[in-house]
């Protein structure tokens, strides 16, 4: 198993740092740390496709828990993932509205804007009390439409 360096689990084999560059075969795959959704989120980069587990879906921000920080998650997303070519394909671990896959371009309008910080604590707000993870749902978070 690969992850980031900071990953608790005994199970790695392959621990990596940001900017890495892991080699398969000839090919040549970097490694972006993307921390929010956890402290060792990771996305990696093969030629033109995004490989960006959870942290962004091919909707929007992908869910953050409770101990996560949503902020930084969408730091990461603008700063370390929407740097790329228009064209590059994003592709997320989870398939959400029908959407397995998506490209950069796609973001710019829905993510470039500020919107973190209500949906944390109307977040925070709604879950109170309950045993429901602190995830945001999607009238939170910039969502795509088909």
């Amino acid at each position: 198993m690969v992850a980031n360096e900071c990953a608790p689990t005994q199970e790695v084999q392959i621990k990596t740092r940001d900017e890495d560059i892991l080699y398969v075969g000839e090919e040549t795959v970097r490694v972006i740390h993307t921390p929010g959704r956890s402290p060792c989120a990771t996305a990696y980069l093969w030629r033109d496709r995004l490989f960006t587990g959870k942290t962004l879906l091919a909707t929007g921000l992908g869910p953050c828990p409770r101990d996560g920080d949503p902020a930084q998650q969408l730091h990461s997303i603008q700063q370390r993932l929407l740097i790329y070519p228009q064209e590059y394909l994003v592709y997320p671990s989870l398939l959400y509205r029908n959407r397995r896959v998506a490209c950069v371009g796609d973001f710019a309008k829905y993510l470039n804007r500020p919107i973190i910080k209500v949906g944390r604590q109307r977040s925070r707000k709604m879950n109170a009390g309950t045993s429901t993870p602190g995830f945001f749902t999607s009238s939170m978070l910039p969502i795509m439409e088909e």
